[in-house]
């Protein structure tokens, strides 16, 4: 792999924009299995695969997932790095907390913070830790070892640690596609200066090392997915959306107000909605498959057979999951059924009766 790091502040070249005619993830008869975070997300500090490194993304393509999905910042001297967190938070000299973004770190420090080990900066010393989902509310930050920091199989090999985008399109199977998601403090907005910042160099590097792969972009920030639509047509972007109704933002309240976007001012290309909320708007699934939109979905219960089975049925065309097995094994299972194509004619009912006889199937 090289070693050369993308220098972010030339302009834009015009090659980068354009064409449509390449293909696109989600755009398949067939729905796809997204990894996320390549392999899946660390719920706990024990996890052997460290999510959003290359080595994530190669157990995500190992395991069956045809597109892995992973975040990316921008670190303070403008390097596209993989990261899910709002913050980088470390123990220092294991008595207080220092929490800093992403865009704080040079990409020296940013490597040097996450290595999951104790480690030395600025004569202090400092360890990654991090509020995992396994733990109960009033738990505190635990330290994030980062056991796969290292890939166990490959001793030598450096993909299980923070990775950059370079890197990220430089050390894995062309074929494997990658849906980027531009990742944003989500406790603040984003500021018009920031987001051409970070997207302009996020293109950069995507319009150097992409070659042949099929990519996506995707984004909770919907004035991200506006600008980087405006600034190149060759890659799709997709909107995501939390549903959440009192969002400041009314334009993520909602998957009524997702598509709307989508279809009216954005020309984007497709959503990705949160799949416990998905089925309070059917009739937005409907919109999307009228207008030949995909639509995929994330959330937690993208591990459940069931839930998984009841979204392919609605019309979802893509499933974001850390079961990257159990989702494949339910879509074998949908189309050894031969029920894969209900209508979106039928009402919810009939669709939510339908899943439970995919359930029983799944399960017996």
């Amino acid at each position: 792999m090289s070693n050369i790091e993308v220098q972010t502040e030339r302009p834009m070249e015009p090659s980068h924009k354009l064409d449509n005619s390449q293909s696109c993830p989600g755009k398949s008869k067939r729905p796809i299995v997204i990894g996320h975070r390549g392999f899946r997300m660390n719920r706990s500090p024990e996890e052997n695969v460290r999510e959003n490194t290359v080595y994530s993304l190669k157990e995500g393509h190992r395991a069956g997932a045809e597109v892995v999905e992973f975040d990316v910042q921008i670190t303070s001297d403008g390097i596209p790095v993989l990261w899910h967190d709002d913050r980088v938070v470390t123990l220092v000299d294991n008595s207080e907390i220092c929490s800093r973004e992403v865009s704080e770190l040079t990409l020296c420090e940013f490597r040097t913070v996450t290595t999951g080990r104790s480690v030395d900066l600025g004569g202090r010393k400092h360890q990654l830790v991090r509020k995992f989902k396994s733990q109960q509310p009033t738990e505190g930050e635990l330290p994030w070892t980062c056991k796969g920091a290292v890939a166990p199989d490959l001793p030598e090999d450096i993909s299980g640690n923070s990775a950059t985008l370079q890197e990220a399109l430089e050390g894995t199977p062309v074929e494997l596609g990658f849906n980027i998601e531009l990742k944003y403090d989500s406790n603040r907005p984003s500021s018009p200066q920031e987001r051409e910042a970070h997207l302009t160099k996020i293109l950069l590097v995507v319009g150097t090392f992409a070659s042949e792969r099929q990519i996506l972009f995707s984004s909770f920030d919907v004035d991200a997915c506006l600008e980087v639509r405006r600034m190149q047509d060759k890659y799709p972007v997709y909107l995501l959306t939390c549903m959440d109704p009192v969002h400041p933002d009314p334009r993520r309240r909602s998957l009524k107000a997702a598509v709307d976007v989508v279809l009216g001012e954005g020309n984007l290309n497709g959503v990705v909605a949160y799949s416990n909320n998905l089925f309070s708007e059917f009739e937005q699934i409907k919109r999307l498959k009228e207008a030949n939109l995909p639509l995929f979905t994330y959330g937690e219960g993208n591990s459940d057979p069931s839930l998984v089975a009841m979204q392919i049925l609605a019309g979802a065309t893509g499933v974001i999951t850390d079961s990257i097995d159990i989702c494949h094994e339910t879509l074998k299972k949908l189309m050894e059924l031969n029920i894969n194509n209900i209508s979106l004619g039928k009402d919810l009912t009939e669709v939510l009766s339908a899943s439970v006889t995919q359930k029983q199937a799944v399960a017996a």
